[in-house]
């Protein structure tokens, strides 16, 4: 019993303290009569009191209460039968109460643990207890540890004990109530110690039944206190006697621990994880982190927004205040990531509450050197100032996940990413799929070890199957075992021809209804022969159905993760061969393969830069490669030596064949010898049972280094490419009729094909891939007749140009350089990019008197398109009052989140309309089926904004290339300041 008296030993203390200051028990009163004023004569001291004389009794009375002392003389005194009786029936239904919820629990756990826990950016939110012992647990287990540990300790002291589970294992409204009238019963005792009317206490009484007796450890603590349970004239009564009072305690003491009685206290526990750059994508918090639940969450705010909309008034900028108010208070914790220039993150849970100097303290305590000089900014750039420091999460908007950047004043970004900052005991925190590599590595030294299980951590798993011939069955069966056993898988990658015969087609009306499911996200290839070509024709947007996608003619499709893609479909068309538009899918030409290679290195700036690709993905064979091999293509041979993939996978010969691996020369392209693999594939089922599905670990190659890159292997052959004249592809073809428009909000890239068919709805969870033909693409930089005059600025991997038909003179689009369909498929390094044009143009619209507004719509688009537009800063308040009267107008549900700090914020599947504000919070909705295309438009051009309904249609706003180039000119000029690229 030493922990429950040393919990109390300091509120003794402090209780003793006030009693020398004069602070008395008070008289006794009624149950239910007011306090009295503090003046007033009830309130005298108990070391004061003074009995009241008393009248004496009449003969009557003497005669009732002699038969009552009688009574009680001849029964038995009993302790707390009719209570017991009582406590052991409510504990009984609170058991079964909780028996049938845990098992609730447990079943819908069960059902969905293996599915949200992995996307969980923690596991939940965990608690120490000095008090009880060293464990860590989560609030729920320690509330019943707790329960456990205190009724254990009821027999050593009872009084006490019962205080703290009065006050642990009741709500709070319950104890409260409770201990308010425990206080009285103790008070009229000890004030007026001659009068036996305040001994007893009917059990049947409404206040005792209502406040006490089927609170935990009420009647534990009168029992403590000295009461005993009797029956009087057949009513059960409890009766106080001094000598029943528990050993070494008296009335002023139990007082003193019924109201000092507190909670025991749980300790926020860090919950500190080390994390790798791919581990940190999930951002989804659990549900331990919001007051109320998820779903409860979504209903008050569905239930605001109808509130909202029924009003039909403007909101103040008090209420839209008040509003963010209230949903800030909906979370209890925050997620807080810290990234390290070496691109290792620590995490830890907060108190919302608590201070940015507890983040601070939290980092110091994690670093080799606590003693460093070191900064935390926000990732956009933000830095805090010295009044921050006292500031809580909550006022500091760092709610509910934030990532803060580490950073060294005045290092270089190299040398502080060659740098470990972190203590070796938080390196052996680093999660699993990190330290599986450390056996590996010869060395104590975990510092050393570092870019060992970095690269490990970024690899990504990759299947890719030669021809199918239409075995959709025998495919799909075969790839969801592979999966269940090595996976997961990120993608499916199919060469060769996809479909056969029409009766085999039929196999695909399964997967197509729902009924069967492909089990990884599969992208194809385009037919090789009239005969499949009949199969493409009815395909929407790519889509054949759900996880199955057709990938187009040509492109270069980069994934989330960084991996480099390049496609080509079909056969080289033969010389002077006519095609038709029937043809036009199945054959590629000169001018499909320089497009390609276009697209792969225009975003270089210099040759050292480009280090290939990740994958090339054909249906027919590079020539050279075998001699007896007649069906190859000779522009495929030029195109794998011009951009150096890491593998090049293709298929139509039905064998499986893998060379040695073969480095291809450094050329103008780029200094560096790359080496590749070329890999064919057999067909799907075949006879021979050769190798028809190849699965590769692959690290993307814009993450690795050039030593590893360029590191020789001891079985390489000769190029297959060295010696074979293709000048003949490099001088010509390079032309184009097509002409380049950074054209606003308009979808486009659709090829000349002809789709019907009407599109079913979408319920594959991958990113779409449009059917698009660069060269034709709006905004891919790679198309020899851009519009140069429309360019501002150039970066690494997104550039920045005039919009054409714009709102303002302050209306510019961030577009990518290479082709990418969205947001939220960009690379860690494009995203930080994008992050620093953002920057880059909210410091210059600032500048003007202006705040900036960024939208995208990925829906009918096929390159990643973000529109900035500049807005008078007066007119601030009403961009997000404007969205929601829009939305309201068209039927849309806008969510609201905070700011957004990685990729991985915006929905992985299918398409999506954002809207970054300009208090960088972000409205997102996925609600596309219809949805208007020029709806940010539509926004920014109402009454309630600019004002300016003529200028919705970008048609109406198109200006004359002069106006254009001055127009350009003006803001270069003015952007300059903030131009990071210069």
């Amino acid at each position: 019993m030493s922990k429950i008296k040393k919990f109390f030993s300091r509120k003794k203390e402090e209780a003793a303290f006030k009693l020398k200051l004069g602070g008395g028990m008070g008289q006794g009163r009624a149950l239910n009569a007011a306090a009295p004023p503090p003046n007033s004569s009830s309130s005298k001291s108990g070391n004061a009191y003074v009995p009241p004389k008393r009248q004496e009794m009449s003969s009557e009375a003497r005669q009732a209460a002699a038969a009552a002392l009688a009574r009680i003389e001849k029964k038995e005194t009993k302790d707390f039968n009719t209570s017991l009786a009582a406590i052991k029936a409510q504990a009984k239904r609170e058991l079964e109460a909780e028996q049938k919820l845990k098992s609730e629990e447990q079943s819908a756990t069960s059902a969905s643990s293996t599915s949200i826990r992995k996307n969980l950016a923690c596991e939940g939110v965990f608690f120490r207890c000095a008090l009880i012992s060293d464990e860590i647990l989560p609030r729920k287990e320690w509330k019943a540890k707790i329960k456990e540990f205190l009724y254990q300790q009821l027999e050593s002291e009872r009084a006490l004990t019962a205080c703290l589970i009065i006050c642990n294992c009741n709500t709070r409204e319950k104890a409260d109530d409770c201990i308010q009238t425990l206080t009285k019963y103790l008070e009229n005792i000890h004030n007026h110690p001659d009068e036996e009317k305040y001994y007893k206490i009917r059990m049947t009484n409404k206040i005792f039944s209502e406040k006490v007796r089927y609170v935990e450890g009420a009647l534990d603590f009168l029992l403590g206190a000295g009461f005993r349970e009797i029956e009087i004239d057949g009513e059960p009564f409890l009766l106080w006697s001094k000598e029943n009072v528990e050993k070494d305690f008296d009335i002023p003491t139990l007082l003193d621990a019924l109201k000092n009685a507190e909670i025991i206290p749980l300790d926020l526990d860090r919950n500190i994880k080390v994390l790798m750059p791919s581990q940190a994508r999930n951002v989804e918090l659990p549900d331990d982190f919001y007051r109320i639940s998820p779903e409860e969450i979504k209903r008050e705010q569905q239930l605001r927004t109808e509130a909202i909309e029924s009003a039909q008034v403007l909101r103040t900028k008090a209420m839209r205040e008040r509003e963010e108010q209230r949903n800030l208070r909906l979370y209890r914790f925050a997620l807080v990531r810290v990234k390290f220039p070496n691109g290792i993150y620590i995490q830890g849970t907060f108190n919302v509450y608590e201070k940015l100097r507890d983040i601070f303290e939290f980092v110091q305590s994690c670093l080799i050197d606590e003693n460093l000089d070191f900064n935390l900014v926000v990732t956009s750039g933000a830095k805090f100032t010295d009044d921050d420091m006292e500031k809580t999460l909550y006022d500091l908007r760092l709610i509910p996940n934030i990532v803060l950047l580490f950073a060294i004043p005045g290092a270089t970004a190299s040398l502080a990413a060659d740098t470990n900052f972190l203590k070796e005991e938080m390196l052996m925190l680093i999660q699993k799929i990190c330290l599986l590599s450390i056996e590996n590595v010869k060395t104590n030294d975990l510092r050393t070890t570092f870019s060992a299980f970095t690269e490990m951590d970024i690899k990504i798993k990759i299947l890719v199957a030669g021809d199918v011939r239409g075995r959709f069955r025998q495919l799909f069966q075969r790839v969801e075992s592979i999966n269940k056993k090595a996976g997961p898988f990120e993608i499916l990658l199919c060469v060769g021809e996809f479909f056969g015969t029409v009766e085999q087609s039929d196999e695909l009306i399964a997967f197509k209804n729902g009924n069967k499911h492909v089990p990884v996200p599969t992208y194809i290839l385009g037919p090789c022969s009239k005969e499949t070509a009949q199969f493409y024709n009815n395909i929407q947007d790519g889509e054949i159905c759900s996880n199955l996608t057709y990938l187009g003619k040509r492109g270069l499709y980069t994934l989330s993760s960084g991996v480099k893609i390049v496609y080509l479909s079909g056969l080289e068309k033969p010389e002077k061969f006519k095609t038709t538009d029937d043809d036009e899918n199945i054959y590629f030409d000169k001018d499909d393969i320089l497009s390609i290679r276009n697209s792969c290195i225009v975003s270089k700036s210099s040759a050292s830069d480009y280090k290939g690709v990740d994958v090339l993905l054909t249906s027919q064979w590079p020539y050279g490669m075998m001699e007896e091999n007649q069906n190859a293509s000779k522009l495929i041979s030029f195109l794998c030596k011009e951009i150096k993939p890491r593998y090049h996978f293709c298929g139509l010969n039905s064998k499986y064949y893998e060379p040695a691996p073969f480095r291809i020369p450094a050329d103008q392209l780029t200094q560096l010898e790359l080496c590749t693999r070329f890999i064919s594939l057999a067909d799907v089922g075949n006879a021979a049972k050769e190798k028809y599905i190849y699965a590769l670990s692959l690290t993307p190659v814009e993450k690795m280094r050039v030593l590893e890159l360029i590191q020789k292997t001891t079985n390489e052959i000769k190029c297959p490419f060295v010696g074979m004249n293709f000048h003949e592809f490099t001088g010509q073809g390079e032309q184009s009729d097509n002409k380049q428009y950074f054209y606003d909000m308009q979808g486009g890239g659709e090829d000349n094909r002809k789709r019907g068919g009407a599109r079913g709805q979408r319920h594959d969870k991958r990113p779409r891939i449009m059917n698009i033909d660069q060269e034709k693409c709006w905004f891919c930089l790679s198309s020899p007749e851009v519009e140069k005059h429309l360019v501002i600025s150039i970066g690494d991997n997104f550039y920045l140009a005039l919009a054409k038909g714009p709102i303002n003179e302050f209306h510019v689009l961030i577009m990518s350089i290479t082709h990418i369909s969205s947001a939220s498929l960009l690379a860690e390094d494009d995203w930080k990019e994008l992050v620093k044009f953002k920057k880059a143009l909210r410091d210059f619209f600032r500048s003007q008197g202006q705040v900036v507004c960024f939208t995208e719509r990925h829906y009918k688009s096929s390159h990643l398109q973000i529109n900035a537009l500049g807005i008078d800063e007066g007119y601030a308040w009403k961009i997000k009052h404007a969205f929601e009267d829009k939305s309201e107008e068209f039927n849309l549900q806008l969510e609201t989140l905070p700011a957004l700090t990685s990729s991985q914020m915006l929905p992985q599947q299918g398409a999506y309309f954002v809207a970054e504000l300009p208090d960088e919070s972000t409205l997102l909705t996925r609600q596309m089926k219809h949805f208007p295309l020029h709806f940010a438009r539509d926004v920014f051009c109402s009454e309630n904004l600019l004002n300016c309904e003529e200028k919705v249609d970008w048609k109406d706003c198109k200006l004359d290339k002069e106006e254009e180039i001055e127009m350009v000119k003006s803001f270069r000029k003015k952007f300059q300041k903030y131009d990071f690229t210069l």
